[in-house]
């Protein structure tokens, strides 16, 4: 049976969909370049660095909805 929503598939790989409004901590390793880079990033933005990782996967999952259907098609 094929997956057609993001909770099936959240299912169909062992996680728990999330109800909204949870909040999950994500730790995340980077090199000490990339994390000086990331805090530069902010401060010139004038934000905090987990301000702008949360911006950033914002961005990349909603340019990925916009890119679903051209993917699914081809």
């Amino acid at each position: 049976m094929p997956v057609t929503t993001r909770e099936e598939g959240a299912m169909a790989m062992g996680a728990r969909p999330w109800p909204a409004g949870d909040i999950a901590e994500v730790a995340l390793l980077l090199p000490s370049s990339q994390v000086e880079a990331l805090e530069r990033a902010a401060s010139r933005h004038g934000i905090t660095v987990g301000h702008l990782l949360r911006l950033m996967v914002r961005l990349h999952l909603e340019l990925d909805e916009v890119n679903a259907p051209a993917k699914a098609g081809s």
